[in-house]
């Protein structure tokens, strides 16, 4: 589970995949590599891809780990037919996202010219007194 705004994640990786029909003999599956990420606010299931393109090899059993100063899933070991022992690093700073969000600014809209105050709302912010610049997109 890795804490994100607006809604925390829950990460896995790796596993074992198979059909079962009902009534038949249950049979051993096949080892899988996929990462997938299940968002709690939304209740809903993402399957992650690489940007690297580098994929470790298919195992179940794999210790996962986040690197939170990193926003990275570290993944460790497993079973493919053997214990592995082996590490690789998955980025998945686009789905956590910062650790701080903007959740509404009073008022919504203002004068071209500036000079309006406003209240900027959000969770995440460790500085009371930041500073906001806005700039023309």
């Amino acid at each position: 589970m890795v804490e994100a705004i607006p809604s925390w994640k829950y990460f896995i990786f790796g596993g074992e995949s198979t059909n079962f029909n009902e009534g038949q003999a249950r049979t051993f599956g096949e080892y899988v590599n996929s990462a997938c990420c299940f968002d709690l606010g939304s209740m809903s299931w993402n399957e992650i891809k690489p940007e690297s393109g580098v994929i470790p090899t298919p195992r179940e059993y794999a210790a996962i780990s986040y690197d939170v100063s990193n926003s990275r899933l570290l993944i460790f070991g497993g079973w493919n037919n053997g214990w592995l022992n082996d590490m690789f690093a998955l980025s998945v700073n686009k789905i956590v996202g910062p650790s701080y969000a903007i959740t509404e600014i009073d008022p919504p809209l203002g004068q071209l010219t500036g000079g309006v105050p406003i209240n900027i709302k959000g969770v995440g912010f460790k500085d009371q007194t930041i500073k906001v610049y806005f700039t023309v997109g």
